[in-house]
């Protein structure tokens, strides 16, 4: 049976960073089928990820909402990706096409079936750092 991914939210030196990791066990499928759902849904969707089943939320972050947002076609260059409605309320906004690339990225991911991160989000290019780690130690 598959492990629950975490989820840690923290400041990093590149910014709010948003990080999801477990073992090499992780549940990544269900975390893909989430983010195609989102990639094949109508702008204003949304879903709680912390409320998923396959989820946890790190003893660090507890009490941490992020909500995944599907919204209408946007680029790189437009944002905000990340809107924070309160100290412990997070809204991880993208276009239905980057959806769909994550998903790419875990399917990657799960392809390789060993210890290895993507970086789904980086705030070189928006306005948060989102990364994906299995079965790799993590310490903020």
């Amino acid at each position: 049976m598959p492990t629950k991914i975490t989820v840690d939210f923290y400041q990093s030196s590149d910014g709010p960073c948003l990080l999801l990791f477990g073992g090499a066990d992780a549940d990544l499928s269900a975390l893909a089928t989430l983010f195609a759902w989102l990639s094949a849904s109508k702008h204003g969707d949304s879903v709680d990820l912390d409320s998923q089943s396959f989820i946890r939320v790190h003893e660090d972050s507890k009490g941490i909402r992020v909500q995944l947002l599907s919204t209408i076609a946007i680029t790189e260059t437009q944002g905000p990706f990340l809107e924070s409605l309160s100290s412990n309320h997070l809204i991880w906004r993208y276009s239905p096409e980057m959806w769909a690339e994550a998903v790419e990225q875990i399917q990657g991911m799960i392809d390789f079936n060993g210890s290895c991160h993507q970086y789904l989000a980086q705030s070189s290019k928006n306005d948060l750092f989102v990364k994906l780690s299995i079965g790799e130690i993590h310490m903020h």
